[in-house]
């Protein structure tokens, strides 16, 4: 009983890990999405 609450918990450890990823990766999207768009197409010409 022991070892499956152990791997219990490192399970949810990694899901709040994993958590905190997502909503980091969610974070920059949203900033790169927010940038002017013209960016890219300055950086094609060029």
């Amino acid at each position: 009983m022991k070892e499956l609450i152990q791997q219990v918990t490192e399970l949810n450890q990694r899901v709040n890990e994993l958590d905190a990823k997502q909503s980091t990766d969610a974070g920059a999207s949203t900033i790169v999405e927010s940038l002017p768009a013209n960016t890219d197409e300055k950086k094609e010409s060029n």
